[in-house]
């Protein structure tokens, strides 16, 4: 298949904006500051009970509160806003999709427990698809749109400028699928003094930015560039797939769905799509499966650009290729990483699980003697079961994963140690509950 270039053209823009940050940082007030200079209509779907609303005397604003949090809910809110001529949807928070009631961590738990292994890391074969569902509606929306996420939390200790030490929370990784804030134009950190820290922008203008209490100042240079360019091409509407099972209880309304297209493969061949972009940029979908198949898994489930997105899935389902070791090795099977072991610490104490049951768990299920020794794949694992434990009946929404990281080397960057595994005992010397480990 030749390849033809073409100039590249820079059109105008709907914003695609995440904030982060902890409890008390300011992120319903400065998503809804933001908002109220980026367009006339704003709507907003809540799902933290109602704390929208506490602000509609300072801002005027459309608000939908959810109490089941299935992504397919949140896909219906954004079709729903889209379809009523809303400027700006504001998502608050994204975090509940993930970890929160009906969210993709619990429908995972009960796959889980409906299968007869009881593997949680086969559930996600049902629960990936319809996430990605969820990012592709809010890529596709064609309305400006503002996410917030909770933030995973650590406390670390400073020196102020007398020498003395000070304790600071800080937000970690947001309270969502890993890789999430690839997909957006501008990801910023607030903290608690409500500073908006810009740590990833596709605007040259927010570069590095820093700013008390964002508002008019980031919408107006927002909105510069958002409008800096041609007017957008019109693009045919295709209906969203709807997932097997309907979420119940949900206010709510249908509307209609406006999913980015993925252009039709012109000779039928769905290996023939040439991916422009990556390590394999020239090469057809077919080629790159024969040589790095992994790649094309990845594309199928993370490529943005959605006609190559259709060719993977399509070809990964007519072959019905699997994955040769080596491949999976890179993919699924690899060692995980420090941040995911916080991670895996973390919610093994919000949760109170005892150490002695953790260890037991994994050599039962995965034949490891240590987290470290863990794999992605059983990772995950891990993961769902943690959440499943203890206090999982709870407000999991509520839930601080980035609390109780087990050892003061953590601050320096450094793993557990090695002989001793507590999971989340701050000092080393204990299980949860106060039992020796």
């Amino acid at each position: 298949m030749a390849i033809q270039f073409r100039k590249a053209t820079k059109e105008q823009l709907k914003l695609r904006m995440a904030l982060i940050g902890p409890a008390g940082s300011g992120k319903t007030y400065s998503a809804l500051n933001i908002a109220q200079h980026l367009g006339k209509r704003i709507a907003v779907i809540d799902t933290e009970h109602g704390s929208a609303s506490k602000y509609a005397g300072l801002f005027a604003f459309d608000v939908v509160e959810l109490d089941s949090f299935h992504p397919q809910n949140y896909i219906a809110g954004i079709q729903a806003a889209e379809q009523a001529g809303y400027d700006v949807l504001i998502i608050d928070s994204l975090s509940h999709a993930w970890m929160g009631k009906d969210g993709a961590l619990e429908l995972v738990d009960r796959a889980a427990k409906r299968s007869p292994s009881g593997n949680s890391f086969a559930a996600w074969r049902d629960v990936t698809p319809l996430h990605n569902q969820l990012i592709e509606a809010m890529l596709g929306a064609r309305l400006h749109l503002i996410v917030t996420m909770r933030s995973k939390m650590e406390y670390v200790q400073d020196k102020d400028e007398k020498g003395r030490t000070q304790i600071r929370k800080v937000g970690l990784q947001p309270v969502q699928r890993d890789g999430l804030e690839y997909e957006f134009d501008v990801v910023a950190d607030l903290d608690t003094e409500n500073t908006f820290i810009v740590g990833k922008t596709r605007c040259p203008q927010l570069t590095g930015v820093i700013v008390p209490r964002p508002g008019k100042e980031v919408a107006d240079t927002l909105l510069a560039w958002l409008t800096d360019g041609a007017p957008p091409a019109e693009l045919p509407k295709a209906p969203t797939p709807q997932p097997a099972t309907q979420p119940t209880a949900q206010a709510v309304p249908a509307a209609r769905s406006t999913p980015r297209p993925a252009a039709p493969q012109p000779s039928g061949n769905p290996g023939d799509a040439v991916v422009g972009f990556g390590k394999h940029q020239g090469k057809t979908v077919s080629a790159i499966h024969a040589e790095d198949p992994g790649y094309v898994k990845w594309l199928a489930d993370k490529a943005q650009d959605a006609a190559i997105k259709l060719a993977a899935q399509t070809l990964l389902q007519n072959t019905k290729a699997a994955l040769p070791p080596e491949t999976a090795a890179n993919y699924q099977q690899s060692a995980i990483s420090e941040a995911q072991l916080k991670r895996l610490y973390a919610i093994a104490n919000e949760h109170q699980v005892p150490a002695a049951l953790v260890k037991e768990y994994m050599r039962d299920t995965h034949k490891v003697e240590s987290s470290k020794a863990l794999n992605r794949a059983q990772y995950e694992d891990v993961c769902a079961w943690l959440e499943s434990q203890g206090k999982a009946a709870a407000q999991l929404g509520d839930i601080d994963i980035g609390d109780g990281i087990p050892d003061d080397n953590w601050a320096a960057g450094l793993e557990p140690p090695p002989e001793e595994e507590t999971f989340g005992d701050a000092h080393g010397q204990f299980a949860f509950g106060g039992d020796a480990a």
